[in-house]
């Protein structure tokens, strides 16, 4: 069997394993955050930046965010549009949110509220520099649609896997669809959209992807048009594993459905209701129509809440499961799918309170939001299905995808010689008895995994300056061939100097007032360079005079991020507009270019020996290589399509090294030959972010969530971790300084600056 078939083939029975799970029994209904309550809260979700936030939409117009701790006792306000809601009708008020794919590099968010006379707004929103506080100034609205009628108005809004925006609106209202919008094309209302954020086309606010199903048609039908036929779509989403697209639609008299959303079809109403006529009563026309996967009647409830096919960690019985609910009923089902269709359906829980919603948190759990404010989950009461520890095979103590990739090469073989380890039945085979035992296993940790062999602390420890400035939030680090250490205060838009041998420290106020500064870097010259992200710009420092110069950029680098001197040149990326650029300082010109691949979300950049430059590619699992005479970029694929690169170093002998965000692991390209080598951080899957090359001859790098700096030695491929004194520090970045032997940190959560002496 060719590799490249045998491997979709297991991933496809991967996606659909939970289909021979065990049979669906009655679950506990539990509240959680129990010392939180809400206002009529409608949608939970997180913002998928690993922060491990959870999201509360209040019908009114605001946002709360809490840590996702059951012992919390605290939701801030990360929103507040209520002066600009209009929630007195029973289905109106803020309805809808959505976190930009890459919302930690880009800071946007999106929402749907009614607003004025009954008019559904969709709007982009941008983090501040708090960020448990959205900026509420920074609203640009992508575009409004009128309502007929006070309800009827959907509400969802998801991301894709493509990284396009997936809009739900109702039919305007009325019974019946009274102003005949679900089968009407040339009307937004009654169907699901999909539209391009980070785009434009022509003078709308965003753009239309152009494998819309309707794109260039000559009818006059709405190009954001993904599918159509429904009446009130109140909750859709994305199997996070396998895409599929689940949507709940309310029905009208007698039965409540729910769909698989595929690009252009229809859905029926309102001419169907559920599987039944309902416009004639009988005898009406299918043709054409695609029917909804699951249906009940109004005996069991009255008004469907959509949720999620479950991905979480802890009821494994109930993975692939997806789950919904009934507001009226307070109804929980489970329906498992298999090939497209329902094999099984049963009432899994009964929720104390009315169903507004379904959330997902970072990590797959799905909550059930109840309208009286308090939030709920569901526990088996068997316990987790526990983990086969001889599922992994590497021995890393979890069972992940190395094991699944692993698995996926020996599969359909005999279990001979290295193949052994993958026959988990032990009949002499590889095959799906076999990845049906792995399956179960997936994502859980096991005993016998061990981690990497890591070397125990030694003497090193970091030294921590204080940032004499309130809330002080140093980004990025560089140092100057003196050893003067300079950074960027982004949240106070200020670049900082930190003399080591005095430990006194200088503000420059960034000429842009709220610019933003992020990266930074200094030139040979001794000139200070940084990004104004929030101004679209390029600053100069000079350090005699401590006169700033800025330099405007093109719209497509609007929101500049890492900049680097090469070859007289500041190259810089631009992570929002998947763009990378080039400026000459001895004009002020500048280019930018696309990179190759969409959302593929340029971010850390360094020059190489050989006069080229690299780039980590976050929102990918590859890393470009550009030709700095034509701007070209040639991207390297690495071998896991789960790996996230976001910083990356270069050493003398051109091997590029890079930390993988993703799936916590640094690794080790070398051009010359493509061989890519990889080790797990010592902490498992923990957010790798910064990476130096220090001047002991490790490459250095940090752990995000577990406060640490781990050293790698090349030659023994050996790891010492150095704790961090002061707790959050989210190092984002690094800058060594071999001649003194020193690795400086910006330690971002802490507002202070630290130091590893490595000599």
């Amino acid at each position: 069997m060719p590799r490249h078939i045998k491997f979709v083939l297991i991933l496809l029975t991967f996606a659909t394993a939970s289909a021979s799970g065990d049979p669906l029994v009655d679950m506990q209904v539990r509240r959680v955050f129990s010392g939180l309550s809400f206002a009529s809260p409608v949608y939970l979700t997180h913002a998928g930046d690993r922060s491990d936030r959870v999201f509360v939409v209040e019908k009114a117009g605001t946002i709360r965010v809490f840590p996702n701790r059951d012992d919390a006792t605290l939701a801030k306000t990360f929103l507040d549009i209520r002066g600009r809601v209009n929630a007195a009708p029973n289905e109106a008020g803020l309805l809808g949110l959505a976190f930009h794919p890459n919302y930690g590099g880009a800071g946007k968010l999106y929402v749907y509220y009614t607003t004025g006379a009954l008019t559904s707004r969709f709007s982009e929103f941008r983090v501040s520099s708090d960020p448990d506080r959205a900026d509420e100034a920074s609203e640009r609205v992508l575009f409004e649609v009128a309502q007929p009628a006070s309800n009827h108005n959907g509400g969802q809004l998801a991301f894709g896997p493509d990284g396009y925006l997936y809009i739900g609106l109702g039919d305007g209202g009325g019974a019946g669809d009274t102003y005949r919008n679900g089968q009407n094309l040339r009307s937004l209302l009654g169907k699901i959209l999909r539209i391009d954020v980070d785009g434009r086309s022509g003078s709308l606010g965003y753009g239309i992807p152009g494998d819309n199903p309707y794109v260039g048609n000559a009818d006059g039908w709405r190009e954001e048009v993904w599918a159509w036929g429904l009446r009130n779509p109140w909750r859709f989403s994305f199997d996070r594993f396998t895409g599929l697209l689940w949507a709940a639609d309310v029905g009208q008299n007698q039965w409540e459905e729910v769909d698989l959303i595929e690009k252009g079809r229809n859905y029926g109403w309102n001419r169907m209701e559920g599987l039944h006529c309902y416009s004639p009563s009988s005898g009406c026309d299918t043709t054409g129509l695609t029917m909804p996967v699951w249906e009940y009647s109004h005996g069991e409830g009255q008004s469907i809440t959509g949720g999620y096919a479950y991905r979480g960690a802890r009821l494994t019985r109930l993975t692939g499961v997806y789950l919904c609910g009934d507001y009226v009923s307070r109804k929980i089902w489970g329906l498992r799918p298999e090939n497209g269709k329902i094999v099984e359906s049963r009432q899994v829980g009964q929720c104390p309170s009315p169903i507004s919603s379904f959330g997902e948190d970072e990590a797959g759990e799905v909550y059930a939001v109840g309208y009286d404010g308090r939030i709920y989950a569901l526990d088996d009461p068997r316990g987790p299905v526990q983990p086969n520890p001889a599922a992994d095979f590497d021995g890393s103590g979890s069972v992940d995808f190395d094991d699944f990739f692993a698995f996926a090469e020996a599969f359909g073989q005999r279990a001979e010689g290295a193949n052994a380890k993958f026959d988990l039945d032990a009949d002499g085979s590889v095959d799906f008895d076999d990845f049906f035992i792995f399956a179960a296993s997936f994502g859980k940790k096991v005993a016998s995994g061990s981690p990497p062999a890591s070397d125990p602390p030694a003497s090193l420890t970091v030294e921590e300056f204080v940032i004499p400035r309130s809330n002080a939030f140093p980004h990025d680090p560089a140092v100057g061939r003196d050893g003067v250490v300079w950074y960027t205060d982004q949240r106070n838009s200020a670049i900082g100097r930190l003399d080591p041998a005095t430990g006194q420290i200088v503000d420059y106020p960034t000429p842009t007032p709220a610019s933003g500064p992020h990266g930074i870097a200094v030139a040979p010259d001794g000139y200070v360079w940084y990004t104004a992200q929030s101004a679209g710009r390029l600053g100069r420092l000079d350090p005699r005079t401590g006169g700033i110069a800025e330099f405007p950029l093109p719209p497509a680098a609007s929101r500049p991020h890492t900049p680097i001197l090469h070859g007289g040149r500041v190259w810089f990326t631009d992570a929002n507009n998947d763009t990378y650029g080039v400026l000459d300082p001895a004009t002020g010109a500048s280019k930018v270019f696309s990179a190759p691949t969409r959302g593929s979300t340029p971010y850390g950049i360094v020059p190489a020996p050989d006069g080229s430059v690299w780039v980590a590619l976050l929102g990918t699992n590859r890393l470009g290589q550009v030709d700095t005479t034509s701007g070209s970029m040639r991207e390297h694929p690495l071998p896991n399509p789960s790996s996230r690169p976001r910083r990356l170093q270069v050493d003398s002998s051109g091997v590029v090294w890079y930390t993988d965000y993703g799936r916590g692991y640094l690794g080790a390209l070398d051009p010359r030959t493509g061989q890519v080598r990889e080790w797990r951080c010592p902490s498992g899957d923990v957010g790798p972010y910064g990476i130096a090359l220090g001047a002991d001859g490790r490459v250095w790098f940090n752990e995000s969530q577990s406060n640490q700096m781990v050293a790698f030695d090349p030659r023994t491929e050996r790891m010492e971790t150095v704790p961090i004194p002061t707790s959050p520090a989210v190092v984002r970045h690094m800058a060594s300084d071999p001649a003194r032997g020193v690795l400086w940190l910006a330690l971002s959560g802490t507002g202070r600056i630290g130091r590893i002496r490595l000599k």
